[in-house]
């Protein structure tokens, strides 16, 4: 067997593997559903859907871009999508108050005033 043989196989193995972790992710969601609940008084699921407990995508994306050397990875997980949306926000906010504070954004009650007066 040559390198790449070798090397194509325990890429196939692994995402085998990153299957048969599903399946047991799947066992424990529906154990979990059942039981774990947060919240006092009204208790609610501590996972609102199974792709939060368990992203396939993403277990895929690590596996085959640990072989892949020009793997790209298909999509974001919603972890990090809120992450890069929060950074997002957090810069635009910076750049509105550096612009608000060199006076080249009025603010929307002030602008009001001018247009009426």
């Amino acid at each position: 067997m040559t390198m790449v043989e070798y090397q194509l196989r325990l890429e196939a193995y692994q995402l085998k593997k990153a299957e048969q972790q599903e399946s047991i992710a799947l066992q424990a969601w529906m154990n979990q559903a059942v039981q774990a609940t947060t919240g006092g008084k009204k208790p609610r699921p501590k996972f609102k859907s199974f792709t939060e407990f368990f992203d396939r995508q993403s277990e895929i994306d690590r596996v085959r871009s640990a072989f892949e050397a020009d793997y790209k990875i298909s999509h974001l997980s919603k972890a990090d999508l809120r992450k890069r949306q929060g950074e997002v926000f957090a810069k635009r906010m910076r750049e509105f108050s550096e612009l608000k504070k060199q006076g080249k954004i009025i603010p929307l009650d002030r602008g009001k005033e001018k247009m009426n007066g």
